[in-house]
């Protein structure tokens, strides 16, 4: 499962997304990842190069 943000800079909006992250695990029974733009820039975007 994967919980996607764009930005993670404001920690009001870190928390939330990771709240509703754990959430999910919980109901749902197995772990989940958080990304965010930075993320997704460093591992899939650059590495492919």
């Amino acid at each position: 499962m994967i919980q996607v943000v764009w930005n993670t800079d404001d920690p009001k909006t870190l928390e939330r997304e990771l709240r509703a992250l754990n959430q999910a695990e919980i109901e749902l029974g197995f772990k989940g990842r958080l990304l965010d733009y930075t993320y997704y820039l460093r591992n899939f975007l650059i590495s492919d190069n």
